[in-house]
């Protein structure tokens, strides 16, 4: 149960700390923007040159386009009928798709020894004579060592269900490539492309082969995937620059943070970059790329947008741009294909409950699960729903 008044008084004792981040924060940022208004007077050439000459090990951001202040500006409109004209322009007779997933992890409090995923997929044809298509599919995961530690299922989970995400993109994507369309299709994936997360050697391989699955059979078809983040963490653009202006370790900041003085105006996007991994002056060019895009003129930061380098020397970035920013209208700062993805494919809290509860009595009857339900579990539930005060 929360207390506020304990919860006001932690805040107290440690305002003065705050008040130091944030300062911190405030002179980074001031730092970093100076350094940002200097690199657009820089070449892509010094500038790629001195990144990857650096002895730094970090993950960075090479510049693939010249553009002044490397800031691209989008289009205005005068009125939102001009805005609709422009939307159907760009989505009508469009295939637009997103793939999905959601995972359950084992309870031991509730007698559920097992993992589950759910993997769902939209596809949305703009195109009132067509329906839109939607399916699930759910599988249940057994762990192969009863006596593992549950971080490591957990991880294994975590990696089935991106398989699975990874696999139902691939059969869609095959789906799509046997109709007749006129407009490219685009596959939306809810999150990014570089794993930056996984910090396993071995499951790092996995992620990338599977990764490197996607894009091959994305670029043999000519249907571009991209990956969108909505709220960024990564340091990657900051990292160069920190590399090529020398700036002290001590001063970190965010690429949508930093960006996003920068893009101000909705449709912004910042130029492009091929993502870099430096390890021991060994240089990993990868063939991801990525940019920052103002999609939402209510959201504070902009999005990161993750791509196969392949769809950028197509020349095909600036209409993908064009799709994100035309979908994002559609579900109101956030592209509408994987907002339905999303709704699909989430498993709710209660849905978890009844699930665990039903394999466990529906496995009990064939003498395949000896496991009870803790009574910790069994109180806990019960003061729960009779117990939330503010």
């Amino acid at each position: 149960m929360l207390n506020l008044s304990k919860v006001n008084s932690a805040i107290a004792k440690k305002y003065s700390e705050i008040l130091a981040i944030n300062e911190e924060n405030k002179e980074s940022l001031k730092i970093y923007t100076k350094s940002f208004e200097d690199f657009t007077k820089i070449s892509s050439e010094n500038f790629n040159e001195k990144i990857i000459s650096s002895e730094r090990e970090f993950r960075g951001a090479l510049l693939c386009e010249e553009s002044y202040n490397h800031i691209k500006e989008f289009k205005t409109f005068s009125n939102d009928e001009e805005i609709k004209t422009w939307k159907e322009k760009v989505l009508g007779n469009r295939i637009c798709f997103a793939v999905d997933g959601s995972q359950i992890y084992p309870d031991r409090h509730n007698g559920f020894s097992f993992g589950a995923i759910q993997t769902a997929y939209f596809i949305n044809y703009h195109n009132a004579e067509l329906k839109s298509e939607k399916d699930i599919d759910f599988d249940i995961l057994i762990p192969q060592d009863s006596y593992s530690e549950i971080s490591d299922f957990n991880n294994e989970i975590n990696f089935n269900r991106f398989k699975a995400e990874i696999e139902k993109f691939i059969e869609v994507i095959e789906n799509i490539s046997n109709k007749n369309y006129e407009k490219t299709p685009i596959g939306f994936f809810d999150g990014s492309f570089t794993f930056s997360f996984q910090k396993d050697p071995q499951l790092k391989q996995e992620y990338a082969a599977l990764l490197e699955k996607l894009f091959k059979i994305s670029e043999l078809k000519n249907i571009p995937i991209i990956g969108y983040i909505d709220i960024s963490l990564a340091y990657n653009l900051s990292n160069s620059l920190k590399t090529f202006f020398n700036i002290a370790e001590e001063h970190k900041i965010s690429d949508s943070k930093l960006l996003k003085n920068f893009l101000k105006n909705w449709g912004d996007r910042s130029s492009f970059f091929n993502y870099i991994i430096k390890e021991k002056n060994i240089n990993k060019i990868q063939k991801i790329g990525f940019c920052y895009l103002k999609n939402s003129s209510y959201k504070a930061y902009p999005c990161r947008i993750e791509l196969p380098t392949w769809i950028y020397e197509k020349g095909l970035l600036d209409e993908i741009i064009e799709v994100i920013l035309a979908e994002s209208l559609i579900g109101n700062g956030y592209p509408y294909c994987i907002e339905t993805a999303d709704s699909i494919a989430v498993i709710k809290h209660y849905e978890q409950e009844f699930l665990q509860k039903y394999l466990n009595k529906h496995l009990d009857k064939y003498s395949l699960l000896n496991i009870q339900k803790s009574n910790k579990s069994i109180s806990k539930s019960i003061r729960r729903r009779n117990q939330i005060k503010f």
